[in-house]
């Protein structure tokens, strides 16, 4: 039975490049895994605990979709 793959990164004013390139290897290796039949399901959460002043400098879906592109 494949396992699942629950995973979650917390940022506290993280470096935008940085985090895209994170959630694009998180979505290369869970990319190849489901490839060989080894991993069924993914879930990522991304938290922002950053001060109110840098809420919305990294917009979570952005940097996701980014990662994705760069597959």
């Amino acid at each position: 039975m494949p396992a699942r793959l629950s995973a979650a990164i917390v940022t506290y004013r993280p470096d935008p490049k940085l985090l895209r390139n994170t959630v694009a290897s998180l979505a290369n290796a869970a990319l190849r895994a489901r490839t060989t039949g080894e991993l069924s399901e993914v879930a990522l959460v991304l938290v922002d605990n950053g001060p109110p002043e840098f809420e919305g400098a990294v917009d979570p879906a952005k940097a996701v979709e980014l990662a994705l592109a760069l597959r």
